[in-house]
């Protein structure tokens, strides 16, 4: 649910089209029918450890047999895991849980790469860090608005009714936006996905 889920559908956006196997986020309280017995891993993912649909589905893996694996900061997820003997990855993060979508995303996709089904990603998530490093610097606060394009952003969002549109790989990265727009901003938003949005959303506008 919420970030957490986010990191796991840029997880499943990435690895659509190198993973060998499939990745399915699951945002519930039960688990699909076919989640089942030792060939199906599940990894309960969950900032706080406390998310009352991940531990459902936690439990219902291991009634199922699957194998699980636990991400977290501490919480109920942690003492489940440490109790079950079950792998339990803990990370140390102070802010919000929105704030954390590197971890739950970086996490998950470590664990792909330790099984073998993506290459290593390390040579293109330096080169990102890099750019992303350099783009900060025009995002701090202190920034004035001419100079800053996030200031220059808001302004242009506030009070309108906001779409978010994305297609391919970028189509979390606009569930993102209409998330962090609802919870942080508490401002009406949407998004569609390309090219789905083609066929019924464009008849609508």
């Amino acid at each position: 649910m919420g970030g957490s889920a986010i990191g796991a559908d840029l997880l499943a956006r990435y690895a659509a089209p190198l993973s060998p196997a499939p990745v399915v986020v699951h945002r519930d309280y039960e688990l699909p029918a076919w989640a089942f017995g030792p060939h199906t891993l599940v990894i309960a993912s969950s900032h706080s450890g406390n998310t009352e649909e991940t531990l459902s589905a936690y439990e219902i893996a291991q009634k199922r047999g699957c194998q699980t694996l636990a991400i977290t900061t501490n919480g109920k997820l942690a003492l489940m895991a440490e109790r079950d003997g079950l792998p339990l990855w803990i990370f140390e993060h102070h802010g919000r849980p929105t704030a954390a979508v590197g971890y739950s995303f970086g996490f998950l996709m470590a664990a792909m790469v330790r099984l073998d089904l993506l290459p290593d990603p390390a040579v293109d998530l330096k080169e990102t860090l890099e750019v992303m490093r350099q783009q900060q610097q025009s995002l701090e606060p202190d920034v004035p608005v001419a100079k800053n394009p996030a200031k220059r952003l808001a302004g242009q969002l506030f009070g309108r009714w906001v779409t978010i549109l994305g297609s391919s790989y970028l189509s979390p990265v606009a569930r993102r936006w209409k998330s962090q727009i609802s919870e942080l901003a508490k401002a009406w938003a949407q998004f569609e996905f390309i090219p789905e949005a083609d066929h019924n959303t464009l008849a609508g506008w």
